[in-house]
């Protein structure tokens, strides 16, 4: 406790223990059998430490006593107390994490049926967040969610749950609503707040959200559920370009089914030898010679049949299959191009299509050169193609990116520009 043997003996109890009350009443249950019970003491220094006293009758010379056993558990408190905030908490912005936040809405649609009350669940993603972790770095990545995750909170009111779910998707419980339409307005406040750039350590940056909206239908909604749906509704958002608020509609589970299966069956295209290239001829306007060829892909399912690129492209880009896919229409277009050198076609050129997702990447160069080099094709009859929105989202890096692929010999092209 800090103090000497003389000093200790003229404490009284008040002034060794802040919370005197709980204690006496502790204590006089100890007087009739042996408890084990917690209290706070209070040091010279005026510290308080929590403490774990085990105390009951004993018999000392023939006369009563009392027996007390004191531990210092100030250290293994607050071990606990992270270890417990670990389990429900998020780490990186100090909110609740899916476990808490699924807990909070479990106990909220309890309420709910006893007031017939309205609930929502929103689920917020932040548009093109791995574009800041792929050229920023995840210390800036985690500095942008930290800054994201504060404006949430201060746009909604005071009591509204916000929990982190994955990397850069929030959600969002708000009780009593009132109407569904409640809901609608403070996912349209939230992606509104987001028109101002987002300050951190890094930089300043605007980014979008895409929000998905479940309100509690029936009573016998559940929490997980409801949290599946408002998911469903924001992956929608996505889809419709991004940057909007959609309401959950029960035909998004037949959709969400569909996506799931064309995700599988994706991912093994191109092992399987499903994806295929098509060429459209580029024409010289004067001569009217075919100078080159753009390949494009084409998926071939087994069972769907030909499926559009504006079908598979977007979930590849989601996804992460679009890195994969890449490199097989670069290997598979610079090989076509080297075999028709070969049979006399020297002067064609060949261009592929790279995602904007690519953009960024910092093996994008390296992997380019590696498997031009691997074809045999003279880099000068390679041409890349990038669309001018895809550069604009990341413009320092997209020129850098461009400028060393014209280093290297390779025609660089804007598409869809203007």
């Amino acid at each position: 406790y800090g103090y000497s043997a003389e000093e200790f003996a003229a404490q009284t109890p008040d002034a060794l223990r802040p919370d005197i009350e709980r204690f006496h009443a502790e204590f006089d249950r100890a007087l009739r059998e042996t408890a084990t019970f917690s209290a706070k003491h209070r040091l010279r220094d005026g510290r308080v430490i929590d403490v774990e006293i085990t105390a009951g009758p004993q018999e000392f010379n023939g006369h009563p006593a009392m027996l007390s056993i004191v531990n210092d558990v100030t250290e293994r408190n607050r071990l606990y107390k992270q270890l417990r905030d670990g389990a429900f908490h998020d780490s990186l912005t100090g909110g609740a994490n899916r476990t808490l936040f699924t807990e909070r809405v479990a106990h909220a649609l309890t309420r709910m049926r006893r007031r017939s009350a309205t609930i929502a669940v929103l689920v917020a993603d932040i548009d093109h967040f791995k574009h800041v972790n792929d050229s920023m770095g995840h210390a800036a990545g985690d500095a942008l969610l930290q800054a994201a995750a504060a404006r949430i909170q201060l746009t909604l009111r005071p009591g509204d749950t916000v929990a982190r779910l994955s990397a850069d998707e929030f959600a969002i419980l708000l009780e009593e609503v009132g109407h569904p339409e409640g809901a609608i307005d403070a996912a349209e406040r939230l992606t509104g707040a987001f028109a101002d750039p987002l300050d951190f350590a890094d930089g300043s940056l605007v980014m979008t959200l895409s929000i998905g909206v479940a309100t509690s239908s029936n009573s016998q909604t559940t929490a997980e559920e409801l949290l599946g749906d408002a998911e469903l509704a924001m992956y929608a958002a996505k889809s419709e370009g991004r940057g909007r608020v959609t309401v959950f509609e029960p035909s998004m589970q037949a959709t969400a089914a569909e996506r799931l299966s064309l995700e599988q069956d994706l991912r093994r295209a191109v092992d399987r030898g499903e994806l295929r290239l098509c060429y459209q001829p580029l024409v010289a306007t004067q001569s009217g010679e075919i100078v080159g060829c753009e390949a494009l892909v084409r998926w071939q399912h087994p069972v769907r049949g030909l499926v559009p690129p504006d079908s598979f492209i977007p979930l590849a880009e989601e996804t992460g299959v679009i890195t994969a896919i890449d490199t097989w229409v670069l290997r598979t277009a610079c090989a076509q191009a080297a075999a028709w050198h070969r049979a006399g076609h020297r002067d064609l050129f060949v261009a592929i299509n790279v995602s904007g997702c690519e953009l960024g990447r910092a093996d994008l160069v390296d992997r380019v050169e590696a498997v031009v080099l691997e074809s045999g094709l003279s880099p000068a009859y390679l041409e890349v193609e990038i669309t001018e929105s895809a550069a604009a989202v990341q413009p320092a890096e997209a020129l850098e990116e461009l400028r060393q692929l014209r280093r290297a010999g390779i025609t660089v092209a804007i598409d869809d520009f203007g």
